[in-house]
């Protein structure tokens, strides 16, 4: 057996994804708990997914690895897109509510936004002093939050780039990130055990 990095329940509640230390991503069956489907990763030693998300619709799956975001077909399990552009590993991915965009960031201290509909790169994302481990969309995709190491939540236009404001509460390094459905709220937790809303 081998160690899970990352897992993520698709939008309608019916397939978990999982990745693991064994090079593989694996689709099961959330009800029935059966496996579904394992796609093997084809990346050398260090093919491991450290973060996983699925998008609104449910067809794709991201998967943040060492500098690069590859994006699956869920389907048929096979590679739509790779996303390269960072220098280290890929800790977080998010899509935009539209499932138009994706968010990645990782141990490099920056944010990439990508345009799904070519696979490109459309702005880097700079001001992290140390590196990102969550990413959360609003639900209007206007807006997205970045948690760091560094202490910080920074809080990004998504059109522009422009960085809104950074938000320091925390006495550790931010880790997890989640915001309310209606946009309201966002709520933040680190390594100094406290959970905080915004």
């Amino acid at each position: 057996s081998k160690l899970v990095t990352a897992l993520d329940v698709s939008p309608q509640g019916k397939i978990l994804a999982s990745a693991s230390y064994d090079h593989t991503v694996r689709l099961w069956d959330a009800e029935t708990g059966n496996e579904l489907r394992t796609i093997q990763l084809q990346l050398g030693q260090d093919s491991v997914v450290d973060a996983l998300r699925f998008s609104p619709d449910g067809r794709l799956l991201a998967g943040g690895c060492f500098r690069k975001v590859i994006v699956w077909d869920v389907a048929t399990g096979q590679e739509r897109l790779r996303l390269q552009g960072h220098d280290q590993t890929v800790f977080a991915v998010d899509f935009s509510p539209a499932g138009d965009m994706l968010a990645s960031a990782g141990w490099d201290n920056t944010i990439c936004l990508w345009d799904l509909t070519c696979g490109k790169e459309i702005r880097r994302l700079e001001g992290h002093m140390e590196w990102v481990k969550s990413l959360c969309f609003s639900p209007d995709g206007k807006t997205l939050a970045s948690a760091s190491v560094d202490h910080t939540i920074r809080l990004w236009d998504v059109a522009t780039g422009m960085e809104r404001c950074p938000t320091e509460g925390h006495q550790g390094s931010v880790t997890a990130l989640d915001s309310s459905p209606d946009g309201k709220f966002l709520a933040s937790g680190g390594s100094d055990q406290q959970i905080l809303l915004w």
